[in-house]
């Protein structure tokens, strides 16, 4: 943690400096505007804040454990319920409880949001750890339909943080180390959709499957799918105690790059702190005679040294901003980036649900044929790959293509990868033995393809993903971090929403209507390569508002 520093004052030039410069270096890394820009790199990297960043990334994991890990025992627990009279009812239950936490994410994120850039990030934070804890307990004591639902919708409300710790990642990094932070982020969140699954299908009716530990206790007899809620309950509540005792306040506070003012070869602009007025995007600041920058009372509040990181924000002003057209108090760049985001993750959550669908359609429908354990090393491949490249990839992508790049060409490869993905049938063929199985030959021809196309889906969807999240932040002004973090979760939410029943229903009509190509198994698929290639031209208008903000934006 860097030592606390006095209050840096800026020489008129240095302001001119600022001001023209406009938006945040950030933005400057995320145009691939040519060798120089692709490879400047910051002269020194800030030490990463591991604690606030593990806390965070807690956050992270547990939103994605707590959306996921009733998928493996949710149909045997609407069953228990016994509210469907036909068994072949119980999927419109089960699919009306999976999705009510999405739903209200969708309605929570923005509004979290704006209490965190109005009160703090912190407290938001600890408030939503500790509510997904006590709600995982009582999800897991659910005996009757109506109480799980209405827990299930507790969920989702007070798991909207995700955005919320997105801004604080932003808050406690600099241009120096931010890609790296939010690498181990991502990771994190990752690691939370393959945890919650594991959890949920290990753990459950323990007293059957454990019995020589479990049986002789009462309370797991009579609360099959009480376990995996405990384990995910104590996740959040250790995040809860780490935010309590090392978690900081980071609202309001970007880091600068000392860099800027020395003119030197790697030289950047700082942060964008641009200050918005409630009603409006007013920047306050003013001129002394003696040709330094003052600020009001209140930007000194606002501006005052960060303890995370000992630097100041800096209001930077930019005509093209102001001139910008806004809703909800953010300005057309934001909803530029955040359109782009969407459809990253419209593209990861729907592709996610619909292959295991493909995957399972017999040959002869021009499906894989695959298993259940087929399809779960599949997934484990494309998971393993992805944390992997995450972890250990996304940074020096970044330092060569920069943002902007990552995202127009991860776009234009999952437009591809999902185009292709369904010409895998065509080696499995229509052809299966007497027992419904493929070729030997052929599975392992199956094999070399999928395995090719999911680590191609790993690292364009996570060059897409990561890329466009670290775009909104650069186009939000600092102090409504939060409500444009809230607005990215919120389309997160509502692609999570509509986007897998959708495209599952559209799949099944197809393998029914019988029509031809492109109107068979390939319909979904094409579907995605669209949303994919909307993506990809998103990515150019993009470039025009980093051209309108003064950058080359090529």
């Amino acid at each position: 943690m860097a030592a606390e520093e006095p209050p840096v004052v800026f020489t008129e030039s240095e302001t001119t400096i600022l001001n023209e410069q406009g938006m945040d270096a950030r933005l400057g890394s995320s145009s691939d505007s040519g060798h120089s820009q692709r490879k400047r790199s910051p002269s020194r990297t800030t030490p990463l804040p591991t604690m606030q960043l593990f806390v965070v990334s807690i956050v992270a994991l547990t939103e994605f454990v707590q959306q996921s890990i009733l998928f493996p025992f949710v149909y045997f627990m609407v069953r228990d319920f016994k509210i469907a009279a036909d068994e072949r009812q119980l999927g419109t239950y089960v699919g009306i409880l999976a999705s009510t936490f999405s739903i209200a994410q969708f309605f929570s994120n923005l509004p979290w949001g704006w209490v965190s850039d109005k009160w703090g990030r912190r407290p938001v934070l600890l408030i939503g750890l500790l509510a997904n804890s006590i709600c995982a307990l009582a999800f897991g004591m659910s005996k009757s339909y109506s109480w799980a639902l209405g827990v299930r919708i507790l969920q989702g409300a007070f798991n909207a943080n995700t955005g919320v710790a997105k801004s604080v990642v932003a808050e406690i990094t600099d241009k120096s180390n931010e890609a790296v932070a939010f690498s181990y982020f991502f990771l994190f969140w990752r690691m939370g959709s393959v945890l919650g699954p594991a959890l949920g299908g290990f753990l459950t009716d323990p007293a059957k499957h454990f019995p020589s530990i479990f049986a002789r206790y009462e309370i797991w007899r009579r609360f099959p799918y009480l376990l995996p809620c405990v384990a995910t309950s104590f996740i959040s509540f250790v995040g809860f105690l780490l935010g309590v005792f090392y978690l900081q306040e980071s609202k309001g506070r970007r880091a600068i790059d000392p860099n800027l003012l020395s003119g030197g070869e790697h030289s950047s602009p700082p942060p964008y702190s641009e200050a918005v007025a409630e009603e409006g995007h007013a920047v306050h600041s003013s001129t002394a005679a003696n040709g330094t920058t003052t600020h009001t009372e209140q930007e000194d509040i606002e501006n005052e040294t960060s303890p995370l990181l000992g630097r100041p924000s800096v209001p930077i002003k930019s005509k093209s901003f102001e001139t910008d057209w806004w809703f909800l108090g953010l300005p057309g760049l934001c909803w530029t980036m955040l359109g782009g985001f969407f459809c990253a993750m419209f593209m990861l959550i729907t592709d996610n649900e619909l292959f295991p669908l493909y995957a399972s359609t017999p040959a002869p429908f021009g499906g894989l044929n695959f298993q259940p354990r087929d399809i779960g090393v599949a997934i484990t491949i494309f998971g393993a790959v992805n944390m992997v490249g995450q972890a250990f990839f996304y940074h020096s992508l970044e330092l060569t293509f920069g943002r902007l790049g990552l995202f127009r060409w991860g776009m234009f490869g999952a437009m591809f990868q999902a185009f292709l993905m369904p010409f895998l049938g065509y080696i499995a063929g229509n052809q299966v033995d007497g027992g419904g199985y493929i070729s030997y030959s052929r599975w392992i021809l199956v094999w070399v393809g999928l395995v090719i196309l999911l680590v191609g889906k790993s690292f364009f969807q996570l060059m897409a993903v990561t890329s466009s999240s670290l775009l909104i932040i650069d186009a939000a002004p600092a102090v409504k971090l939060g409500l444009a973090n809230g607005a990215s979760q919120s389309g997160v939410s509502l692609a999570g929403s509509f986007g897998p029943s959708l495209f599952g229903m559209l799949y099944s009509f197809s393998l029914q209507w019988g029509y031809p190509f492109p109107f068979d198994r390939h319909l979904v698929y094409n579907l995605l390569a669209i949303v994919g290639l909307a993506g990809f031209l998103i990515s150019w208008k993009m470039r025009r508002g980093l051209l309108e903000y003064g950058k080359d934006g090529r």
